[in-house]
């Protein structure tokens, strides 16, 4: 079989090694977005709880400000709607070159209702 390793086995050597070297950036652009993916929502859930906290707060009369929990940068606008006293919390999360605007918004029975 002295064909077989002089002319294929000669051809194909470094191949894989280019196929890493073409693939890896893709799997780790698809690894950097899966984490991206991940830091949206967990500061979404963030976001929705701040959100939570100030309707009821608010509802109550209480100080409607928002929880130390609350990403930094965080904006709340307050609305009535019938009985409820709901609370729209926003914020933007930056990820790299990536700026992703998050909104949450919850609503609690007026104390008066």
């Amino acid at each position: 079989m002295p064909g077989w390793r002089g002319g294929r086995v000669r051809a194909d050597r470094g191949s894989v090694t280019a196929e890493l070297a073409l693939t890896l950036p893709a799997v780790l652009a698809v690894f950097a977005l899966g984490a991206a993916g991940v830091v949206v929502g967990a500061r979404a859930v963030v976001l929705t709880d701040a959100a939570s906290v100030v309707a009821r707060a608010a509802a109550r009369g209480d100080d409607a400000a928002l929880p130390p929990s609350a990403p930094p940068g965080s904006r709340v606008a307050l609305a009535t709607s019938g009985p409820f006293t709901c609370a729209t919390v926003s914020a933007v999360a930056e990820i790299g070159p990536l700026v992703v605007p998050i909104t949450a918004r919850s609503c609690a029975l007026d104390n008066g209702a």
